[in-house]
């Protein structure tokens, strides 16, 4: 299932879509850690868990470009939502539990309490407003074609998110999403992988 971003529903998807969504998952599952993250991370019971980012993307393009699927992969990223408790001593137990189970590859991150360092570590000159949910935070990302995310349902099916779809990603293109992050976040992002990726076109 294909979700997108900007109405937040399920909808029904063209054949396209579907072709894109499958051949992405079919992609991904080529890269082990990625498959023990989507299969064991429902057991710690984490809310509104999603892996996202850029390890998936980079799964894509080694994939795509015949290079090893952890080529480039610097960490994986998993996003969760919990407004329960917003001290960094809560999400600090969650990191530690991720750990023991994942080992240090895997970066962890409570999407609701972003706000309180996101704008100190990027230098932003005003603050970020909270995120509603995870989904939120993958809107937040710094380009198009890393801004994706995948979780299991109850029912055990894969559900991918993709506010901006898939087609930047499939197509190596990495665009500035100008509406929400910093055009210094971008050049970073999009100059690292130009040097692992030198097929990427940056737009």
């Amino acid at each position: 299932m294909l979700q997108d971003g900007g109405v937040r529903r399920s909808h029904a998807l063209s054949s396209t879509a579907l072709s894109s969504t499958a051949t992405f998952l079919d992609e991904i599952r080529q890269n082990p850690m990625i498959v023990r993250l989507v299969d064991e991370l429902p057991a710690l019971d984490l809310p509104d868990w999603f892996v996202a980012g850029g390890a998936l993307m980079q799964t894509v393009w080694n994939v795509r470009t015949r290079r090893p699927v952890n080529h480039g992969i610097l960490d994986y990223d998993v996003l969760y939502f919990d407004d329960s408790d917003l001290s960094e001593a809560a999400e600090q137990v969650v990191i530690d539990r991720v750990a023991a189970v994942f080992g240090a590859d895997v970066q962890i991150r409570n999407q609701a309490r972003v706000h309180h360092w996101y704008a100190d570590k990027f230098g932003m000159d005003s603050p970020v407003r909270p995120l509603r949910d995870s989904r939120d935070g993958i809107d937040q990302f710094v380009a198009p074609c890393v801004a994706v995310g995948v979780t299991r349902s109850d029912d055990g099916e894969l559900t991918v998110y993709a506010p901006f779809g898939l087609d930047d990603m499939n197509t190596m293109i990495i665009r500035h999403n100008v509406a929400r992050a910093s055009r210094e976040a971008f050049d970073a992002k999009a100059t690292r992988w130009r040097s692992r990726w030198p097929e990427v076109t940056i737009d």
